[in-house]
């Protein structure tokens, strides 16, 4: 069954630069797959300009959050006030992420958070780029 049309959209549509780093990836791939449906595959291919250590941590962190994701959600919701479902989807991807490096791949809390707040920085100056390209 032929896929839908929004589902055929590059990763390339969320930010005119490629990601710097397997973090960044791994967020960009994470949204492509939760909110666009495409497979891991699909969603790492932007990062083929990085070095194979990025790419394989960025498979790493992606299927590892992916292999958990209810029991992630659940451990996340306990810490909000408001329901989880009703965050931001970039805000989702990177309590996700935070959490999985943090929790499963038992990155020191300390990298896992700073970590994830780079990845926040670079995710809004890219969103701030491609915003001011489109102008």
């Amino acid at each position: 069954m032929p896929r839908p049309a929004a589902r055929s959209k590059s990763l390339k549509h969320r930010s005119s630069q490629p990601p710097s780093d397997g973090r960044v990836l791994a967020y960009r791939a994470l949204r492509f797959i939760l909110e666009d449906g495409h497979s891991l595959d699909e969603a790492l291919r932007e990062g083929a300009g990085l070095a194979p250590r990025e790419r394989a941590f960025a498979h790493t962190l992606v299927a590892s959050t992916l292999r958990r994701l209810g029991e992630i959600d659940v451990l996340i919701a306990r810490f909000l006030k408001e329901p989880f479902a009703g965050l931001a989807p970039d805000a989702r991807a990177l309590l996700r992420l935070g959490t999985t490096q943090s929790l499963i791949l038992k990155t020191p809390a300390h990298a896992a958070v700073a970590a994830t707040v780079d990845v926040a920085k670079a995710a809004r100056s890219a969103e701030h780029t491609s915003e001011l390209q489109s102008h």
